[in-house]
Protein backbone atom coordinates (compact mmCIF):
# COMPACT_ATOMS: atom_id res chain seq x y z
CA UNK A 1 0.00 0.00 0.00
CA UNK A 2 1.38 3.39 -0.98
CA UNK A 3 1.12 6.48 1.19
CA UNK A 4 2.16 10.07 1.29
CA UNK A 5 3.18 12.23 4.22
CA UNK A 6 0.69 12.68 7.01
CA UNK A 7 -0.75 9.20 6.68
CA UNK A 8 -2.79 9.88 3.53
CA UNK A 9 -3.13 6.87 1.26
CA UNK A 10 -3.29 7.25 -2.51
CA UNK A 11 -4.63 3.82 -3.44
CA UNK A 12 -7.62 3.74 -5.76
CA UNK A 13 -10.83 2.66 -4.04
CA UNK A 14 -11.63 -1.04 -4.30
CA UNK A 15 -15.29 -0.63 -3.30
CA UNK A 16 -18.15 1.22 -5.00
CA UNK A 17 -21.32 2.37 -3.26
CA UNK A 18 -24.33 3.15 -5.46
CA UNK A 19 -27.23 5.02 -3.86
CA UNK A 20 -30.73 4.25 -5.11
CA UNK A 21 -33.05 6.70 -3.33
CA UNK A 22 -36.41 5.42 -4.50
CA UNK A 23 -39.01 4.02 -2.12
CA UNK A 24 -42.62 3.00 -2.68
CA UNK A 25 -43.47 4.60 0.66
CA UNK A 26 -41.51 6.48 3.34
CA UNK A 27 -40.83 4.73 6.64
CA UNK A 28 -41.38 6.98 9.69
CA UNK A 29 -37.91 6.27 11.13
CA UNK A 30 -35.78 6.68 8.00
CA UNK A 31 -33.35 9.60 7.65
CA UNK A 32 -31.52 8.38 4.52
CA UNK A 33 -31.69 10.36 1.25
CA UNK A 34 -34.89 9.14 -0.41
CA UNK A 35 -37.54 9.98 -3.02
CA UNK A 36 -40.89 8.36 -3.73
CA UNK A 37 -40.80 6.03 -6.73
CA UNK A 38 -44.09 7.60 -7.84
CA UNK A 39 -42.15 10.74 -8.89
CA UNK A 40 -41.16 8.81 -12.01
CA UNK A 41 -37.57 10.05 -11.83
CA UNK A 42 -36.02 6.58 -11.80
CA UNK A 43 -35.10 6.33 -15.51
CA UNK A 44 -33.43 9.75 -15.64
CA UNK A 45 -31.78 9.12 -12.28
CA UNK A 46 -30.14 5.89 -13.46
CA UNK A 47 -28.83 7.78 -16.50
CA UNK A 48 -27.37 10.42 -14.17
CA UNK A 49 -25.77 7.70 -12.03
CA UNK A 50 -23.98 6.26 -15.02
CA UNK A 51 -22.83 9.71 -16.12
CA UNK A 52 -21.35 10.37 -12.69
CA UNK A 53 -19.72 6.95 -12.76
CA UNK A 54 -17.65 8.06 -15.75
CA UNK A 55 -15.22 9.55 -13.23
CA UNK A 56 -14.36 5.99 -12.14
CA UNK A 57 -13.94 4.51 -15.60
CA UNK A 58 -10.91 2.24 -15.53
CA UNK A 59 -11.29 1.41 -11.85
CA UNK A 60 -11.72 -2.23 -10.86
CA UNK A 61 -13.83 -2.91 -7.77
CA UNK A 62 -13.78 -5.87 -5.40
CA UNK A 63 -17.21 -4.92 -4.05
CA UNK A 64 -20.24 -3.08 -5.40
CA UNK A 65 -23.06 -2.27 -2.99
CA UNK A 66 -26.47 -0.89 -4.01
CA UNK A 67 -28.11 0.76 -1.01
CA UNK A 68 -30.95 3.15 -0.46
CA UNK A 69 -33.66 4.04 -0.30
CA UNK A 70 -34.88 0.80 -1.73
CA UNK A 71 -32.82 -0.50 -4.69
CA UNK A 72 -35.30 -3.32 -5.27
CA UNK A 73 -37.98 -0.69 -6.02
CA UNK A 74 -36.36 -0.25 -9.45
CA UNK A 75 -37.43 -3.77 -10.43
CA UNK A 76 -35.37 -6.62 -11.77
CA UNK A 77 -34.93 -5.46 -15.35
CA UNK A 78 -33.79 -1.93 -14.55
CA UNK A 79 -31.41 -3.25 -11.91
CA UNK A 80 -30.03 -5.77 -14.38
CA UNK A 81 -29.45 -2.97 -16.92
CA UNK A 82 -27.68 -0.77 -14.36
CA UNK A 83 -25.52 -3.55 -12.96
CA UNK A 84 -24.72 -4.81 -16.43
CA UNK A 85 -23.26 -1.43 -17.37
CA UNK A 86 -21.35 -1.12 -14.08
CA UNK A 87 -19.77 -4.56 -14.42
CA UNK A 88 -18.96 -3.87 -18.07
CA UNK A 89 -16.98 -0.82 -16.95
CA UNK A 90 -15.43 -2.15 -13.76
CA UNK A 91 -15.41 -5.94 -14.06
CA UNK A 92 -17.36 -8.47 -12.04
CA UNK A 93 -16.71 -7.82 -8.33
CA UNK A 94 -16.07 -10.56 -5.80
CA UNK A 95 -19.04 -9.33 -3.79
CA UNK A 96 -22.05 -7.55 -5.30
CA UNK A 97 -24.80 -6.66 -2.84
CA UNK A 98 -28.29 -5.29 -3.43
CA UNK A 99 -30.53 -4.13 -0.60
CA UNK A 100 -34.08 -5.38 -1.07
CA UNK A 101 -37.46 -5.06 0.57
CA UNK A 102 -39.15 -8.45 0.98
CA UNK A 103 -42.31 -7.42 -0.87
CA UNK A 104 -40.27 -6.70 -4.03
CA UNK A 105 -38.77 -10.18 -4.22
CA UNK A 106 -40.57 -12.76 -6.32
CA UNK A 107 -38.99 -15.53 -8.39
CA UNK A 108 -38.55 -13.49 -11.62
CA UNK A 109 -36.94 -10.66 -9.63
CA UNK A 110 -34.57 -13.09 -7.89
CA UNK A 111 -33.62 -14.59 -11.27
CA UNK A 112 -32.91 -11.12 -12.67
CA UNK A 113 -30.55 -10.38 -9.77
CA UNK A 114 -28.76 -13.67 -10.30
CA UNK A 115 -28.41 -13.04 -14.04
CA UNK A 116 -26.95 -9.60 -13.24
CA UNK A 117 -24.21 -11.22 -11.17
CA UNK A 118 -25.57 -10.32 -7.73
CA UNK A 119 -24.18 -12.78 -5.19
CA UNK A 120 -25.27 -11.11 -1.95
CA UNK A 121 -28.64 -9.67 -0.89
CA UNK A 122 -29.37 -7.66 2.23
CA UNK A 123 -33.05 -7.97 3.09
CA UNK A 124 -34.84 -5.34 5.18
CA UNK A 125 -36.73 -7.66 7.52
CA UNK A 126 -36.66 -5.30 10.58
CA UNK A 127 -38.80 -7.60 12.78
CA UNK A 128 -40.81 -10.82 12.54
CA UNK A 129 -43.76 -9.26 14.37
CA UNK A 130 -46.39 -8.14 11.87
CA UNK A 131 -47.81 -5.65 14.38
CA UNK A 132 -44.47 -3.88 14.76
CA UNK A 133 -43.95 -4.01 10.99
CA UNK A 134 -47.14 -1.98 10.56
CA UNK A 135 -45.94 0.54 13.17
CA UNK A 136 -42.68 0.86 11.24
CA UNK A 137 -44.57 1.59 8.04
CA UNK A 138 -43.33 -1.57 6.37
CA UNK A 139 -45.29 -3.16 3.52
CA UNK A 140 -44.34 -6.77 4.07
CA UNK A 141 -45.19 -9.50 6.56
CA UNK A 142 -42.98 -12.06 8.24
CA UNK A 143 -44.39 -14.69 5.88
CA UNK A 144 -43.41 -12.58 2.87
CA UNK A 145 -39.88 -12.15 4.22
CA UNK A 146 -39.54 -15.92 4.59
CA UNK A 147 -40.79 -16.36 1.04
CA UNK A 148 -38.31 -13.80 -0.30
CA UNK A 149 -35.37 -15.61 1.27
CA UNK A 150 -36.65 -18.85 -0.25
CA UNK A 151 -36.79 -17.33 -3.76
CA UNK A 152 -33.26 -15.92 -3.48
CA UNK A 153 -31.89 -19.24 -2.27
CA UNK A 154 -33.73 -21.07 -5.04
CA UNK A 155 -31.93 -19.12 -7.78
CA UNK A 156 -28.52 -19.67 -6.17
CA UNK A 157 -27.93 -16.46 -4.20
CA UNK A 158 -26.60 -18.04 -1.02
CA UNK A 159 -25.00 -15.06 0.73
CA UNK A 160 -28.13 -13.69 2.40
CA UNK A 161 -28.30 -11.06 5.10
CA UNK A 162 -31.27 -9.82 7.13
CA UNK A 163 -31.46 -6.41 8.81
CA UNK A 164 -33.38 -6.16 12.09
CA UNK A 165 -34.21 -3.16 14.24
CA UNK A 166 -34.58 -3.42 18.01
CA UNK A 167 -35.40 -0.92 20.75
CA UNK A 168 -38.70 -0.20 19.06
CA UNK A 169 -41.24 1.89 21.00
CA UNK A 170 -42.95 -0.39 23.50
CA UNK A 171 -40.76 -3.36 22.60
CA UNK A 172 -39.91 -5.81 25.38
CA UNK A 173 -37.14 -8.33 25.93
CA UNK A 174 -39.66 -11.03 25.00
CA UNK A 175 -40.33 -9.27 21.68
CA UNK A 176 -36.61 -9.23 20.86
CA UNK A 177 -36.42 -12.93 21.75
CA UNK A 178 -39.24 -13.52 19.26
CA UNK A 179 -37.18 -11.84 16.53
CA UNK A 180 -34.15 -13.93 17.45
CA UNK A 181 -36.24 -17.10 17.33
CA UNK A 182 -37.44 -15.95 13.91
CA UNK A 183 -33.87 -15.94 12.61
CA UNK A 184 -33.93 -19.75 12.74
CA UNK A 185 -36.98 -19.86 10.47
CA UNK A 186 -35.17 -18.12 7.61
CA UNK A 187 -32.88 -21.18 7.35
CA UNK A 188 -30.55 -19.82 4.66
CA UNK A 189 -29.22 -16.65 6.31
CA UNK A 190 -25.45 -16.21 6.47
CA UNK A 191 -25.41 -12.72 7.98
CA UNK A 192 -27.60 -10.77 10.40
CA UNK A 193 -27.56 -7.10 11.46
CA UNK A 194 -29.32 -5.83 14.58
CA UNK A 195 -29.49 -2.04 14.81
CA UNK A 196 -30.92 -0.12 17.74
CA UNK A 197 -33.61 2.31 16.60
CA UNK A 198 -32.34 5.88 16.43
CA UNK A 199 -35.03 8.55 16.39
CA UNK A 200 -33.47 11.07 14.02
CA UNK A 201 -34.52 14.65 13.44
CA UNK A 202 -36.73 15.31 10.40
CA UNK A 203 -38.33 11.85 10.63
CA UNK A 204 -41.99 11.23 11.42
CA UNK A 205 -41.02 9.35 14.58
CA UNK A 206 -39.16 12.46 15.80
CA UNK A 207 -42.10 14.72 15.00
CA UNK A 208 -44.41 12.33 16.85
CA UNK A 209 -42.11 12.29 19.89
CA UNK A 210 -41.53 8.54 19.75
CA UNK A 211 -39.50 7.23 22.69
CA UNK A 212 -37.23 4.19 22.77
CA UNK A 213 -36.64 1.90 25.79
CA UNK A 214 -34.41 3.07 28.64
CA UNK A 215 -30.67 2.43 28.66
CA UNK A 216 -30.82 -0.57 31.00
CA UNK A 217 -33.40 -2.27 28.80
CA UNK A 218 -31.29 -1.49 25.72
CA UNK A 219 -28.25 -3.08 27.34
CA UNK A 220 -30.27 -6.19 28.23
CA UNK A 221 -31.57 -6.43 24.67
CA UNK A 222 -28.08 -6.15 23.22
CA UNK A 223 -26.71 -8.79 25.58
CA UNK A 224 -29.54 -11.15 24.57
CA UNK A 225 -28.89 -10.52 20.86
CA UNK A 226 -25.18 -11.31 21.23
CA UNK A 227 -25.77 -14.44 23.26
CA UNK A 228 -28.53 -15.89 21.09
CA UNK A 229 -26.89 -15.15 17.74
CA UNK A 230 -23.61 -16.69 18.91
CA UNK A 231 -25.54 -19.80 19.89
CA UNK A 232 -26.98 -19.92 16.36
CA UNK A 233 -23.52 -19.65 14.78
CA UNK A 234 -23.58 -15.93 13.93
CA UNK A 235 -20.42 -14.38 15.34
CA UNK A 236 -20.24 -10.66 16.08
CA UNK A 237 -17.54 -9.06 13.95
CA UNK A 238 -18.76 -5.45 14.35
CA UNK A 239 -20.90 -3.74 16.98
CA UNK A 240 -24.19 -4.43 15.16
CA UNK A 241 -23.21 -7.10 12.63
CA UNK A 242 -23.02 -10.87 12.94
CA UNK A 243 -21.96 -13.45 10.38
CA UNK A 244 -21.32 -17.12 9.93
CA UNK A 245 -17.57 -17.68 9.41
CA UNK A 246 -16.47 -16.38 6.01
CA UNK A 247 -19.63 -14.35 5.36
CA UNK A 248 -18.63 -10.99 6.81
CA UNK A 249 -19.70 -8.13 4.53
CA UNK A 250 -16.53 -7.21 2.65
CA UNK A 251 -17.98 -3.91 1.44
CA UNK A 252 -18.79 -2.67 4.93
CA UNK A 253 -15.41 -3.85 6.18
CA UNK A 254 -13.92 -1.35 3.75
CA UNK A 255 -15.68 1.43 5.69
CA UNK A 256 -14.71 0.09 9.09
CA UNK A 257 -11.09 -0.33 8.05
CA UNK A 258 -11.19 3.30 6.92
CA UNK A 259 -10.02 2.34 3.45
CA UNK A 260 -10.82 4.53 0.41
CA UNK A 261 -14.14 3.91 -1.36
CA UNK A 262 -15.93 5.26 -4.40
CA UNK A 263 -19.56 6.37 -4.46
CA UNK A 264 -22.17 7.60 -6.88
CA UNK A 265 -25.70 8.77 -6.32
CA UNK A 266 -27.81 11.34 -4.52
CA UNK A 267 -26.59 11.94 -0.96
CA UNK A 268 -23.76 9.41 -1.17
CA UNK A 269 -20.28 10.04 0.27
CA UNK A 270 -16.99 8.86 -1.22
CA UNK A 271 -13.54 8.85 0.38
CA UNK A 272 -10.37 9.03 -1.69
CA UNK A 273 -6.93 10.56 -1.12
CA UNK A 274 -7.99 11.95 2.25
CA UNK A 275 -10.99 13.80 0.78
CA UNK A 276 -14.63 13.03 1.54
CA UNK A 277 -17.02 14.13 -1.18
CA UNK A 278 -20.66 14.53 -0.18
CA UNK A 279 -23.17 14.38 -3.00
CA UNK A 280 -26.23 16.53 -3.54
CA UNK A 281 -29.36 15.40 -1.68
CA UNK A 282 -31.61 17.27 -4.12
CA UNK A 283 -32.50 14.81 -6.86
CA UNK A 284 -33.36 17.43 -9.48
CA UNK A 285 -29.99 19.15 -9.04
CA UNK A 286 -28.24 15.78 -9.03
CA UNK A 287 -29.87 14.73 -12.30
CA UNK A 288 -28.76 18.03 -13.86
CA UNK A 289 -25.16 17.09 -13.14
CA UNK A 290 -24.56 18.92 -9.86
CA UNK A 291 -23.24 15.73 -8.31
CA UNK A 292 -20.90 16.84 -5.53
CA UNK A 293 -22.30 19.23 -2.93
CA UNK A 294 -19.09 19.70 -0.94
CA UNK A 295 -15.57 18.37 -0.51
CA UNK A 296 -14.02 17.91 2.92
CA UNK A 297 -10.24 17.50 2.96
CA UNK A 298 -9.21 15.76 6.18
CA UNK A 299 -6.06 16.69 8.03
CA UNK A 300 -3.74 14.10 9.57
CA UNK A 301 -5.39 14.40 13.00
CA UNK A 302 -8.85 13.73 11.60
CA UNK A 303 -7.67 10.75 9.54
CA UNK A 304 -6.05 9.25 12.62
CA UNK A 305 -9.17 9.86 14.70
CA UNK A 306 -11.42 8.26 12.08
CA UNK A 307 -9.15 5.26 11.68
CA UNK A 308 -9.30 4.49 15.41
CA UNK A 309 -13.00 5.25 15.81
CA UNK A 310 -13.99 2.99 12.91
CA UNK A 311 -11.57 0.12 13.47
CA UNK A 312 -12.43 -0.20 17.15
CA UNK A 313 -16.01 -0.99 16.12
CA UNK A 314 -14.64 -4.31 14.89
CA UNK A 315 -14.34 -7.29 17.17
CA UNK A 316 -10.80 -7.80 15.85
CA UNK A 317 -9.83 -4.17 16.34
CA UNK A 318 -6.76 -3.05 14.38
CA UNK A 319 -3.19 -4.18 13.80
CA UNK A 320 -0.53 -2.02 15.43
CA UNK A 321 1.57 -2.41 12.29
CA UNK A 322 -1.23 -0.92 10.19
CA UNK A 323 -1.49 2.11 12.47
CA UNK A 324 2.27 2.63 12.21
CA UNK A 325 2.23 2.26 8.44
CA UNK A 326 -0.51 4.86 8.05
CA UNK A 327 0.54 7.40 10.65
CA UNK A 328 4.29 6.83 11.07
CA UNK A 329 4.23 6.47 14.84
CA UNK A 330 3.77 3.89 17.55
CA UNK A 331 0.19 3.76 18.86
CA UNK A 332 1.24 2.34 22.24
CA UNK A 333 3.69 5.20 22.77
CA UNK A 334 1.53 8.01 21.38
CA UNK A 335 -1.58 7.00 23.31
CA UNK A 336 0.07 5.60 26.45
CA UNK A 337 -1.66 7.98 28.88
CA UNK A 338 -5.12 7.47 27.36
CA UNK A 339 -4.66 3.73 27.09
CA UNK A 340 -4.07 3.69 30.83
CA UNK A 341 -7.45 5.40 31.37
CA UNK A 342 -9.33 2.66 29.52
CA UNK A 343 -7.07 -0.30 30.24
CA UNK A 344 -9.98 -2.27 31.70
CA UNK A 345 -11.85 -1.92 28.36
CA UNK A 346 -9.10 -2.85 25.91
CA UNK A 347 -7.16 -5.92 24.93
CA UNK A 348 -3.67 -4.81 23.89
CA UNK A 349 -0.92 -7.15 22.81
CA UNK A 350 2.16 -6.81 20.64
CA UNK A 351 0.16 -7.10 17.42
CA UNK A 352 -3.40 -5.81 17.84
CA UNK A 353 -5.67 -3.53 19.86
CA UNK A 354 -9.34 -4.30 20.34
CA UNK A 355 -12.17 -3.49 22.69
CA UNK A 356 -13.14 -6.26 25.10
CA UNK A 357 -16.38 -7.91 23.95
CA UNK A 358 -18.32 -6.82 27.02
CA UNK A 359 -17.42 -3.17 26.36
CA UNK A 360 -18.38 -2.96 22.67
CA UNK A 361 -21.89 -1.90 23.62
CA UNK A 362 -20.51 1.16 25.42
CA UNK A 363 -17.89 1.82 22.75
CA UNK A 364 -18.62 5.56 22.66
CA UNK A 365 -17.71 5.88 26.34
CA UNK A 366 -14.43 4.08 25.71
CA UNK A 367 -13.63 6.30 22.74
CA UNK A 368 -14.25 9.51 24.69
CA UNK A 369 -11.41 8.59 27.05
CA UNK A 370 -9.14 7.04 24.43
CA UNK A 371 -9.40 9.72 21.76
CA UNK A 372 -9.08 13.47 21.85
CA UNK A 373 -12.40 14.77 20.53
CA UNK A 374 -11.37 18.42 20.83
CA UNK A 375 -10.35 20.09 17.60
CA UNK A 376 -11.18 17.18 15.30
CA UNK A 377 -12.68 18.44 12.05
Amino acid sequence: MNDTSGGMFIDKPRSLYVHIPFCRSICPYCDFPKVLLSTGFNKDYVSALLKEDERYRGYGFDTIFLGGGTPSALGGEQLKELLGELTKRHGRPKEMTVECNPEDVDLPFAKALREAGVNRVSLGVQTVDDGYLRKLGRNHTFAKALQAVGFLHEVGIDNLSADFIYALPGQTIADVKKDLDGVDQFRYLTHVSFYALQVEKHTMFYIQGVKTPDSDTLADMYELINRELARKGFLRYEVSNFAKPGYECQHNLCYWHDDPYAAIGMGATSYENGVREVRNRDIVSYMKGAYVLRREAENAQTREFNFLMLNLRLAKGFALSEFTRRFHKDFLVSYAANIAKVSQSLIVDRQRVRVKPEYLYVLDEVLVDLLNFNGVK
